[in-house]
């Protein structure tokens, strides 16, 4: 079947809605653009969603997914051979299995270009199988989220030989439920594809696999791949057959050397700011910085607020711009039209003082809250409980939508408050999504120069 154009209400119903049914099979549909999700199957029992391309979906609303539940056992329900795509919206997810669904077996799924998340796993997220998908152009591959007041856990959750073309950081309670109640973790990577989502020759996903009964049967080698699509193997396309609607797969990934400085990614370069170069900090004889230069090309410069020091041998030796917190850094314009943005900061802070919720860098149209798009923010890590933290490589990723205006260190982009006490070393942004090649070589090189995690 072919729908399309459905749900001009965005209500919850979506474009094909099986909720509560038993035993529904949808399979070999394109389903797209819908108002919000496009296969609803809440409190269905035994379904099986597959071979469908669904892409489109959300266009009026937000925080859903392409395939959405809440509160399912799916009993063994398969999500599977689907490839889903082109997620609209603010905080969309391909794959949505909302808080206290379990029990179902999600493979050989091809996901990208969803504004958040790939694939969901929200607590409680019992005895699910997430095994053999790939996900791309997500800012984050897979997460889970928990209500307040209750216990996070993924018990009996196995998150296998999936190709993740995105940041993943395993110790990251917002990517999985960590300790005693996290799920089970094997065979997770970035590798090389080919445009059309089959390993490359040579790629680190041939045969890195592990064998998962009636999951991974027929595999080519001495052990399956990682990834959704299997080298050497008959290639799957999902959807209709017919209608000329069929979608394009094109997610090539292939890492890049090692970067330097000297050879850094330049294209969409708005803002360079690194501590290292002595001749970009500028700072009176009493050790106070007064402005930090940008050093892309760009002429995009910091002037500094009150309380900014060079503090030399800070950070793998080598010196960090700190901050007592009574100040900021305002850099102001560098595209005040809604579009895509790439942004990475390397910070730590080694004391406690300050006001709760202080920001590391932030970007405000003039209107809004802060962290409502179009704006955004990078804050502390438990920014309502002010606690030190380690050296770490901070981003934010936008496909579309928000704005790069009153950027801010340091501090609030809307006030002159919530300064940042502690330091950063450098930051990098750039005013489109970087393709995950080029990410991983930045953020490869800033965690390199500055021994941050």
């Amino acid at each position: 079947s072919i729908v399309h154009d459905a749900n001009y209400t965005g209500g919850s119903s979506g474009a094909v809605n099986i909720g509560s049914s038993e035993g529904s099979v949808v399979s070999r549909c394109s389903v797209f653009r819908g108002g919000r999700d496009l296969i609803q199957h809440g409190g269905a029992k035994r379904v099986r969603i597959e071979y469908n391309d669904l892409h489109h979906a959300n266009m009026l609303n937000h925080d859903a997914g392409a395939t959405y539940c809440w509160g399912t056992d799916g009993e063994g329900s398969v999500i599977a051979h689907n490839w889903v795509h082109d997620n609209m919206g603010e905080l969309t997810v391909g794959i949505y299995l909302d808080n206290f669904s379990k029990n179902f077996i999600v493979h050989h799924n091809v996901i990208w270009n969803c504004s958040n998340t790939g694939i969901r796993l929200n607590s409680d997220a019992l005895n699910h199988l997430v095994c053999n998908n790939t996900v791309a152009r997500c800012p984050r591959p897979i997460g889970t989220y928990t209500y307040t007041n209750y216990v996070p856990t993924q018990k009996g959750t196995r998150i296998l030989n999936n190709v993740f073309l995105g940041q993943l950081k395993e110790t990251d309670p917002h990517v999985f439920v960590q300790g005693e109640l996290g799920p089970e973790l094997r065979g997770n990577a970035h590798a090389a594809i080919a445009a059309d989502g089959v390993p490359t020759a040579g790629s680190a996903a041939v045969d890195a696999g592990m064998i998962v009964p009636g999951v991974t049967d027929g595999f080519v080698g001495k052990a399956p791949d990682l990834g959704a699509y299997e080298r050497g193997a008959a290639y799957w396309r999902p959807g209709a057959d017919w209608g000329g609607v069929q979608s394009k797969l094109d997610i090539e990934f292939s890492p890049q050397p090692p970067i330097t400085e000297a050879t850094m990614i330049r294209r969409g370069l708005r803002l360079w700011l690194d501590a290292n170069d002595r001749a970009t900090v500028e700072a009176v004889a009493d050790g106070r910085v007064t402005r930090w230069l940008d050093k892309s090309g760009e002429g995009h410069h910091a002037p500094a607020g009150e309380g900014f020091t060079l503090a030399a041998n800070a950070l793998n030796g080598k010196p960090v711009v700190r901050s007592i917190g009574k100040g900021n850094l305002r850099v102001g314009t560098i595209r005040a039209e809604p579009g895509p943005v790439t942004a990475l900061v390397v910070s730590q802070n080694q004391d406690v003082g300050g006001a709760a919720w202080q920001r590391i860098l932030g970007s405000w149209s003039g209107q809004g809250k802060e962290w409502v798009t179009p704006n955004w923010l990078i804050m502390r890590p438990n920014a309502s409980q002010v606690q030190p933290y380690a050296a770490q490589v901070f981003v934010h990723q936008a496909l579309d939508g928000v704005v790069i205006d009153h950027v801010t260190l340091f501090g609030a982009p809307s006030a002159a408050h919530q300064f940042l006490v502690g330091d950063i070393a450098e930051a990098l942004l750039y005013d489109r999504v970087l393709r995950f090649d080029e990410f991983v070589a930045i953020e490869a090189y800033l965690q390199k120069k500055w021994g941050a995690k």
